[in-house]
């Protein structure tokens, strides 16, 4: 990533958060609900998602299997409860 290569950062947190508007939608569905919205079909998969923590363990996943990163990088996962307004960490 730019900011590991050019800034020397070392970790990067992923937070997804409760109360989503893409959870437990299909890509489909997402798409028509922007083509009503903006007249206009979006061309780009919205990622929907069912489970929060699980989405969260995938681009946790991702980002460390990533080129882009030094292997010592670390990448960690957090949900954000939109409501309590705390962060819970999310076990590999």
């Amino acid at each position: 990533s730019i900011s590991a290569a050019l800034l020397g950062t070392r970790a990067c947190i992923v937070i997804h958060h409760t109360d989503c508007g893409l959870f437990g939608r299909s890509d489909e569905e997402l798409r028509q609900r922007v083509a009503e919205v903006a007249g206009t079909r979006a061309t780009f998969g919205f990622l929907p998602f069912a489970d929060l923590e699980q989405s969260v363990r995938d681009d946790v996943a991702a980002l460390r299997a990533s080129p882009y990163f030094p292997p010592e990088y670390e990448v960690l996962g957090f949900t954000y409860d939109v409501r309590t307004g705390r962060l819970h960490p999310v076990e590999e």
